[in-house]
Formats: C-alpha cells, structure tokens, sequence
C-alpha cells in the first residue's frame, strides 16, 4: 500500500498533463501511486500514460468537472495521505518528502499546504505567493479569504469519510471543501513555495463570471449553512463577500450589479463594514459632483454643468438630486416657466 495517493484530473492538454505526471516521478520521495482521472478527453490517452510509469492508475469517465473526477480519485487511493494536481501545474522535487515528514509529525493535523509560484503559460516563474502562512485555526477566517491553492494539499485519507469535494459545483468547489474542514481541525501551513500554479486564460483568476460564481457558492454553501456561527459574525462575514462580489462586478464594469452587492453588503452589516465605508464615499462623491455641477450652472458652463450632473448621478443611483434636475431640464421651456409662475417662484408675465 502507498503512503500518498496523488489525484490528477484532466481534459484533453495532454502535454501539460504530461509535465504534471513526471513532476511527481521526479519526487525524491518514492511511495506514491498516481492516480490520473480523464474527465472526458476526447481521445483515449492511455496507452501513453501507461508507459511513463507502473505507479500510474489510468480510469475515464464521462465529462462531470473537476469535483466529480476528484472525488473519483479518491475513491480509487490506497494512500494514508491523498495529495492533489491539477493536470497544469506542477510539484517541486522534495515537495512530498518535506509535506509528508511534517503530517507524520502532527498526527492531530488533518490538511496541510504549501506557498506556491505562479508561473506562465510557458513555464517561466512570476512570483511567490506567500499562502503557506495560512497557519493554525483558520476558521471563520477561511470565509472570507482563502489563500490554498488545491495542488499544494495534502489531506490524511479518512478526512474524505465524512466529506467530499461538491459534485454541483464547477467553480470554487475545492474553496467550499477546505471551509468544511477548517470547521473541525486546524491547517498546517508550509511556507516553502513547494508547488508551481500555472496561470493562464482557463483560471478562475482570469473569469469574472467563475469568480462571481464562485464567490456565490461560496456564501450559500460555506456561510448560510453554517449553525456554528453566532448571528453578528455570520452578517458581517456576508456584508465582506458581498463586498467582494461588488468590486469584481466594478472590475467587469457592471455597475448595476455592482451597486447592488455593495448596498447588500452596507445593509446587511452596517456598522463598519466595508461595504458600509465603500457606500458612504459613493455618497460624498454623487454629492460633491452635484454641487461642482450646481456651480456651474450659476456660472454658466453649461457643458460642465451637464457632465457633473451626469457624474452625480452615476457615482450613487439613489441620490435623488441629479435625477430630479434631470426631470425639470426635459420639460420645455415654455412649460418650465408656467409651473414656476403657478409656484410663485417667478412674476406672471
């Protein structure tokens, strides 16, 4: 029996997924098994796997997405430990000699991670992300930012007795798994970049829709579904990810959902909050770019006047000033003056 059991799902990239399996024959350290999950390639690549090593455990199945062909995987280990990569990305040569060592020395440890580089397409490095500091009792902290990237895990095998990786999931199911688990043990950080992340155009990082999906999944299934925490911790841990919802949406330029998270997040914890401070400087500037815009009214800048009108009304929807003014300058002039005099806010002619 092996001591680690390493998941990899893929689809097609063959190549890349090739690069990954001799990342793992590289390790220094040797009881492993291999277990790659082909989830719906178009073509049958067996044979080419096979040949790489007798440690490699080749199944198909039919295209599920990644939680299904992990949870495949899992099935399938004989590993006290299960380890996962992804079929882009790659280990470093001691990466499972220096993870195992410090788990057989932690028993009471059920995960533990490692930093990362983030490399190109091609393979050249960027940079370090320092994730490995993610230490300890990471929970409820894992809610609203979590750092682990899923090819740097390591998990003891009887973990997946009780949970598994979201079958209905396709984004940020990997997220939703590591926030079950920080619920009742702590993480074991490695701040060691022992793994290397691939960064190109198929990366949640880079899709403002799987981010947003992403981020959904994980306040339905992480946050609201959570009994252990109390009711003020929970709001102000939904006011931050709605927070968060709203500037990828400002990044995307949706502006429509954008203000909408962020009036959910002011709303649904308004007391300091982020969203609460985002809110109140939306009002300042809607409010500032209404008087510049009464300014230069007054003085007769007409084109200024109606571009900080318009900026007013962009900055805060709900200012009601800049829309009003708009209402009254589309009334003709002719009718404008007879509501005036009706007012008595101009002599009758």
């Amino acid at each position: 029996m092996p001591e680690v059991s390493i998941v990899i799902p893929f689809r097609d990239r063959v190549d890349w997924a090739v690069e990954a399996v001799e990342s793992v024959l590289c390790q220094t350290f040797r009881d492993f098994e291999i277990i790659l999950v082909d989830d719906g390639s178009l073509e049958n690549h067996e044979p080419r796997f096979r040949s790489l090593d007798e440690r490699i455990v080749y199944v198909r199945q039919e295209n599920r997405g990644p939680a299904a062909a992990r949870n495949h995987g899992i099935t399938l280990a004989r590993g006290r430990f299960i380890a996962f990569l992804d079929a882009d990305d790659l280990f470093v040569r001691n990466k499972l000699a220096i993870q195992i060592q410090l788990m057989r020395e932690r028993p009471s440890v059920a995960l533990s991670h490692t930093s990362y580089w983030r490399m190109n397409a091609d393979g050249s490095s960027i940079d370090v992300v320092p994730s490995g500091d993610f230490s300890g009792c990471v929970y409820p902290k894992i809610l609203t930012g979590c750092p682990v990237a899923t090819p740097s895990v390591m998990v003891r095998r009887e973990v997946f007795d009780a949970v598994r990786f979201d079958e209905t999931l396709r984004v940020a199911e990997d997220t939703v798994l590591w926030i079950q688990i920080a619920r009742s043990t702590d993480f074991l950080g490695i701040p060691l970049p022992l793994t290397l992340v691939r960064m190109h155009g198929r990366n949640a990082a880079y899709d403002g829709d799987a981010q947003v999906t992403g981020l959904k999944s994980i306040i339905d299934l992480g946050v609201k579904t959570d009994q252990s925490l109390g009711y003020f911790s929970k709001r102000r841990v939904l006011s931050g990810l709605y927070f968060e919802l709203s500037q990828v949406c400002r990044d995307q330029n949706r502006r429509a959902l954008r203000h909408k998270y962020l009036l959910m997040s002011f709303f649904t914890y308004p007391v300091i909050g982020r969203g609460a401070w985002s809110v109140k400087r939306m009002i300042h500037r809607s409010t500032a770019y209404y008087d510049l815009s009464e300014r230069h009214r007054m003085e007769g800048r007409t084109g200024l006047f109606y571009k900080y009108l318009v900026l007013s009304a962009v900055s805060w929807p709900l200012n009601p000033r800049p829309y009003v003014h708009m209402a009254v300058l589309s009334i003709p002039p002719r009718a404008r003056r007879r509501i005036k005099i009706l007012l008595g806010l101009s002599p009758k002619e």
